[in-house]
C-alpha cells in the first residue's frame, strides 16, 4: 500500500489487507544515508518512533531541513510527490489512510470536510500514543480484529482534530458543517430503515437534483456510499457484542446477512464471522453466525 521508492527500508511489521477503506500500518527501519520518495494513492501519517535524526524533507513545493525529534509527525496528502534524505538510521511508523475513510471520519467530526493538509513537522502526543498502541497490536490478522478497527477510528478522529480546519463559513458549492451535523443526527437513529435521497435533501435544505452533487463535493462520495459506511460502523459495534449476524444485518440496515457479508468483505477485506472471532471461523462460529435473529451463541 505504500511505495518507499527504492529506499533500503526494512519493514519490521505491517498491518494491511484488501479492504477498500482499511487503514494500513508499517513499522519501517531505514539505513543510514537513505533517500526515500514516492507519490501515494492514500494519505500518509509518518511518526518518528526512534531517536532524533537529521532529515531533509519535501512535500510538493514545501521543503524543510531539520532534526526530526522523537514523536515528530509528518502528514503527506495523497497524490502529492514527497521525498526525504535521512543521513542516519531511523525508525518510523507509517500509516496509510484511504481517502474514503478519511472523508467519512471528517464528515462525522465537528470539522469542515476538506482535503488533508501537508505537515513537514508537528508534535501531537495524543496522536503518537495512539500510533504506538496501533503499532503494538499490528499483525497479519489486524483486519479481523475489532480492537484494531476501534484504534483506527480513534486515530482518524485525532487526525481530524489535529489536522483539519475547524467550523467556519463554507466555500461555495459545499455543505456547511452545521448541515453535515443535521444530516448525521438524522441518519444515526434511522440506519436500520430505508433512506431516501429526497428526505436527506430536505434535511440539508437542498433540491433533490442538486443534493447528490453538492454532497459528493463535500464528502468525496455519494450519499449512498456514505450511508453504507455508517451502517458498517454500526455493524462492527453490534458484532463486538456477539449478536447473531442475521440480527446484526437487520439492525444495521442491510437487506440480509449475505448483503452484510458483501459489504464487510468489500470495505474491510474480511468477513463478519472473522471480525466476530478474530480468526478463521470454525463450525461452531458458523453455526452462531448464521443463527436466526434473537438467538445467542
Amino acid at each position: 500500500m505504500i511505495d518507499p521508492g527504492r529506499a533500503p527500508g526494512e519493514v519490521l511489521s505491517a498491518a494491511e489487507n484488501e479492504g477498500a477503506d482499511d487503514v494500513a500500518l508499517y513499522r519501517v527501519r531505514y539505513a543510514a544515508a537513505s533517500q526515500v520518495f514516492g507519490i501515494n494513492a492514500h494519505h500518509l501519517v509518518v511518526v518518528n518512533v526512534g531517536a532524533a535524526v537529521p532529515a531533509a524533507c519535501r512535500i510538493g513545493s514545501a521543503e524543510l531541513d531539520h532534526v526530526s525529534e522523537p514523536g515528530n509527525v509528518v502528514v503527506i496528502p495523497a497524490e502529492i510527490p514527497w521525498s526525504a534524505v535521512i543521513p542516519r538510521s531511523a525508525e518510523q511508523v507509517v500509516i496509510a489512510l484511504p481517502r474514503e475513510r478519511w472523508a467519512v471520519a471528517a464528515a462525522q467530526s465537528r470539522v469542515k470536510v476538506e482535503p488533508i493538509r501537508p505537515r513537514l513537522r508537528s508534535q501531537d502526543p495524543d496522536l503518537v500514543s495512539l500510533v504506538l498502541e496501533m503499532a503494538g497490536s499490528a499483525g497479519p490478522a489486524s483486519a479481523d480484529d475489532l480492537a484494531w478497527h476501534a484504534l483506527a477510528d480513534a486515530f482518524l478522529e485525532q487526525v481530524c482534530s489535529s489536522f483539519s480546519t475547524a467550523d467556519r463559513a463554507p466555500q461555495g458549492g459545499v455543505l456547511a458543517p452545521e448541515v453535515m451535523r443535521r444530516l448525521n443526527d438524522y441518519l444515526r437513529p434511522r440506519l436500520d430503515q430505508s433512506l431516501l435521497v429526497d428526505s436527506l435533501a430536505d434535511v440539508a435544505g437542498q433540491g433533490r437534483s442538486h443534493f447528490p452533487r453538492v454532497f459528493r463535493r463535500t464528502v468525496g462520495m455519494s450519499p449512498y456510499q456514505y450511508v453504507m459506511r455508517l451502517r458498517l460502523r454500526r455493524a462492527r459495534a453490534l458484532i463486538g457484542r456477539r449478536l447473531p449476524l442475521a440480527e446484526v444485518a437487520l439492525a444495521s440496515g442491510f437487506a440480509d446477512q449475505s448483503h452484510l457479508n458483501h459489504w464487510v468483505r468489500r470495505i474491510y477485506g474480511t468477513t463478519p464471522g472473522r471480525l466476530a472471532t478474530g480468526r478463521d471461523p470454525g463450525p461452531e462460529d458458523e453455526a452462531w453466525g448464521s443463527g436466526p435473529a434473537g438467538t445467542g451463541p
